[in-house]
């Protein structure tokens, strides 16, 4: 007697065990989704300044200075801003040690320019590099900027370092030389409009002139205090609280990007050195998304039911924060798997569900 109790209880246990594991639903109990792949953009909102493009303009050598312009005048590029009498203020000693102080500071240029060429990974720290030369300010911001892998990279690097080079030897030979002339033209490096900065009548060497701000309604540059790695998409939007603006983008920095605008809009001064958002769209990228309500929590492990054959079952997957609504799957699930996004019935502590009459064998 106490043999078939036994029996019977485990039998009981058994069954109680196959029910938590396994049940039987009906389709009309169910939402069932397909899982897609679709391309979707990510929006970034990067607050800064939209400006004109400005380029700095200093002085080579230690002089007196005659400005040969008004401040606010236009200039072309290869205009003579301004001349520089070194001999009204310099000894031929002093003009010697100008030289010699210029001939260093290129020599060292030119030892991080090597340096960074031997760089054995230089194609896979090409961007780092990048950020380097940057940083020490000894190449045009915008050349490096058009960079875009190790080839053009090295070959600037030689360029660069050949010119460099050049001019070296040429301070070398005034060494040697009685200067024939005392007096410095400083050059405007573009088209714009001249800001004086400098009022003082004796400059030192580096010491900064002025400012050329470009006139040209081609290209303007937005300047923030960082933006995020990503490929953008080509079309970007300017906004403030009251107006916006639309452009493209034309070259991507670190901490600038150049915006083009095809047509010159109205009210384009409204946006210049004035604190407005820029929202840029990253390049479209396969994703899966699925509702938040299909994914299952069990302490650390995330899952969801997904169909095999005439089954659902219980599937791990990892997630990724998309929306309020929606998560981003990386793994687990894949297009075109079919999955339970909600039901009238508990299901969730189950491991099997067979759909009755709904789904054939596969």
């Amino acid at each position: 007697m106490a043999y078939k109790t036994l029996i019977l209880m485990l039998i009981s246990v058994f069954t109680m065990l196959s029910c938590r594991e396994e049940m039987n639903v009906a389709p009309s109990s169910l939402q069932i989704d397909t899982v897609k792949q679709i391309a979707v953009s990510g929006k970034y909102i990067v607050s800064g300044e939209l400006q004109r493009i400005q380029t700095t303009v200093v002085s080579p050598f230690r002089g007196s200075v005659k400005w040969l312009i008004a401040n606010g005048d236009i200039v072309n590029k290869g205009d003579t801003i301004a001349t520089i009498n070194s001999g009204a203020k310099l000894q031929s000693n002093d003009k010697k040690e100008v030289l010699i102080q210029v001939q260093n500071r290129l020599e060292k240029n030119i030892e991080l320019l090597q340096k960074i060429l031997a760089n054995k990974n230089i194609a896979d720290n090409t961007n780092e590099l990048i950020a380097e030369l940057k940083a020490y300010g000894i190449m045009d911001e915008k050349v490096l900027l058009s960079l875009s892998n190790a080839d053009q990279l090295q070959n600037i690097l030689h360029e660069e370092i050949k010119a460099t080079t050049i001019t070296i030897q040429r301070i070398a030979q005034l060494h040697t030389k009685r200067m024939m002339s005392e007096l410095y033209h400083v050059i405007s490096p573009n088209d714009g409009e001249f800001k004086n900065i400098e009022s003082d009548s004796i400059v030192k060497p580096g010491q900064v002139l002025g400012i050329v701000f470009n006139h040209s309604d081609d290209v303007f540059v937005f300047n923030a205090e960082k933006f995020p790695r990503k490929t953008w998409s080509n079309t970007v939007n300017i906004f403030t609280q009251h107006m916006s603006l639309e452009g493209r983008i034309s070259e991507c920095g670190d901490k600038s990007i150049f915006l083009a605008f095809p047509k010159k809009p109205e009210r384009l001064d409204d946006f210049l050195n004035t604190r407005s958002k820029l929202k840029l769209f990253t390049e479209p990228e396969n994703k899966i998304l699925i509702k938040r309500s299909a994914v299952n929590r069990s302490g650390n492990t995330e899952w969801v039911f997904k169909k095999v054959g005439n089954t659902f079952k219980k599937v791990q997957v990892g997630t990724r924060q998309y929306n309020g609504a929606l998560l981003e799957i990386i793994s687990g699930l894949h297009h075109n798997d079919q999955i339970i996004v909600s039901s009238t019935k508990p299901i969730w502590d189950k491991t099997h569900l067979k759909i009755s009459g709904f789904y054939a064998e596969n």
